[in-house]
């Protein structure tokens, strides 16, 4: 730099600047609501998480009860079928000696209905899976 201002710090505008720094400061009464808001969403996140630990309380009893009953049906129609095979060797022995009517019905018709039945508590039993892979299974 050359001229009269040569060496000089106050007199050129270009290497004198002013700077200010600001910050504010929120009121008190807003900072209170902001931390009271705050633990309000808190609370709503905490009871949220109660109510869903509810939920799956509530539904692992209900998949307990249904396995459990589930299990009940499925005795109950194995006796059931266990029954109706003892009715077909009587109905093949006494159709065999001539005794019998013509047309006693195919095990098939006997088992109808109830096969309905043991499916769906099949399905409970494998997880809902699809009535054609839990027949393989029951």
């Amino acid at each position: 730099m050359t001229g009269p201002d040569a060496g000089r710090f106050n007199r050129d505008d270009f290497t004198m600047q002013v700077i200010g720094v600001s910050q504010d400061f929120p009121n008190p009464a807003k900072r209170r609501a902001r931390a009271t808001r705050a633990q309000a969403d808190i609370g709503i996140a905490r009871a949220d998480e109660a109510v869903t630990a509810q939920d799956i309380r509530l539904a692992t009893a209900l998949a307990w009860v249904d396995l459990y009953y589930a299990k009940k049906e499925l005795k109950e129609l194995d006796l059931l079928d266990s029954g109706l095979e003892d009715l077909q060797s009587t109905v093949t022995a006494r159709l065999a000696s001539g005794a019998g009517p013509r047309h006693a019905g195919s095990r098939r018709d006997r088992h109808a209905p109830h096969r309905h039945r043991r499916i769906g508590a099949c399905r409970i039993l494998h997880g809902g899976s699809s009535a054609k892979a839990v027949a393989g299974r029951c």
